[in-house]
């Protein structure tokens, strides 16, 4: 049944959320082509100025897109679960958790596509935007300097470093997304104005996140203030490196239960769609 519910879902949601990537490879192309165009090589006063106003409405659409796909699905779990079609919904042959694991892997699903999206269109911008100003042998010294450059900064290799940035960036999308439902359901506990409820136990959840994080954080701020803490003959940003991201995913990963617990005790304990 949790297939059939999954693939319900995706048809469901599969035109907006196509439309709205659709529109970043629409941006994409679009910037590219501007980077690309000889309009730069004129002689005018107003070029700098409309540089700096394309790379703002740039970063403007892709904080939109960002935004309007996590708002999207946040709409459509509130609606489906907890509106008026949750009468329905809650009346399948279906657990809370089928309910809560079909809304949750289609949403992550997207949610990492649109971010797949936009780090491509980031990608492609800057790739036109270094054809454009680089010569093809500053370019390949560039390149040729990347991995040392990694190893200063982050005292590891390039590979190791995008394998762990992808892990943990998929237990950040599942825990905050979990966060999201916990939220709403949260909201739904109160007899009145249960939106603004939602938001507001939303913006607590977030507060005591982050209150985590730092105080998570605090072993690795301390080691900055050690002179030794950079020499990476001894390992110093190599273990803050893996200190930093590694804290960072276990903590996700006791949040993202955390609101997955929440999220499901209400829907099968404290259900009110009233």
């Amino acid at each position: 049944m949790l297939g059939k519910l999954i693939k319900h879902e995706f048809k469901a949601v599969s035109n907006i959320m196509l439309l709205i990537n659709g529109c970043t490879l629409l941006i994409s192309l679009v910037g590219c082509l501007t980077f690309v165009s000889p309009l730069w090589e004129l002689d005018s006063d107003y070029i700098p100025m409309m540089a700096g106003f394309s790379v703002i409405f740039y970063y403007i659409a892709i904080i939109a897109i960002s935004f309007s796909s996590a708002i999207y699905l946040m709409m459509r779990f509130y609606k489906n679960l907890y509106s008026d079609e949750g009468y329905l919904m809650h009346t399948l042959p279906v657990t809370p958790r089928q309910l809560i694991l079909s809304k949750g892997i289609t949403a992550f699903c997207w949610l990492a596509i649109t971010a797949v999206m936009i780090c491509f269109s980031v990608f492609s911008i800057l790739a036109s935007a270094f054809l454009k100003l680089l010569t093809p042998s500053e370019i390949r010294e560039a390149l040729e300097s990347l991995p040392e450059l990694f190893r200063e900064m982050y005292g590891t290799e390039a590979p190791v470093f995008y394998v762990i940035i992808f892990i943990v960036s998929i237990i950040t999308i599942i825990s905050n997304l979990l966060m999201i439902y916990a939220s709403i359901s949260l909201g739904q506990l109160f007899q009145k104005h249960k939106v603004l409820s939602s938001v507001g136990c939303y913006v607590l959840l977030y507060i005591i996140s982050q209150f985590l994080s730092m105080l998570v954080m605090i072993p690795y701020y301390s080691s900055l203030f050690r002179i030794d803490s950079y020499d990476i003959s001894h390992g110093g940003l190599t273990g803050s490196f893996y200190y930093v991201w590694i804290s960072t995913a276990v903590l996700h990963l006791i949040l993202g239960a955390a609101y997955y617990f929440i999220t499901e005790y209400v829907m099968a304990r404290k259900l009110n769609l009233d």
